[in-house]
């Protein structure tokens, strides 16, 4: 290999693309050999990638609907889960019930 203090810049760049197409290549390859084990041991156990995979995955919760909207601002909106908003409690401390500010 040359030394790359004396190659000119084109030679340079076209180096790092050349390292570069190897890196990916390499990763590439090592990522089929990983997932060929894994499936290797997965069907060992009698299992399937595909039952193992989605078996570790989050149940995600469907998105909540709005239940209390701003009374002045209908941009300001809260699903009632999580913690309460400033604007929510700034409206109660205003006077308004959790009726006012709910959703029909």
């Amino acid at each position: 290999m040359e030394d790359i203090h004396h190659m000119s810049l084109e030679e340079l760049r076209l180096l790092r693309t050349r390292i570069s197409n190897a890196i990916a290549v390499r990763e590439r390859e090592r990522r089929r050999t990983a997932l060929a084990e894994l499936q290797a041991i997965a069907r060992k156990f009698g299992f399937s990638m595909n039952e193992l995979v989605d078996a570790s995955l989050p149940k995600r919760r469907a998105p909540a609907r709005t239940k209390f909207r701003h009374p002045e601002n209908a941009l300001l909106a809260w699903s009632g889960r999580g913690k309460q908003p400033t604007w929510f409690s700034a409206a109660l401390r205003d006077g308004f019930s959790e009726s006012e500010l709910r959703v029909e």
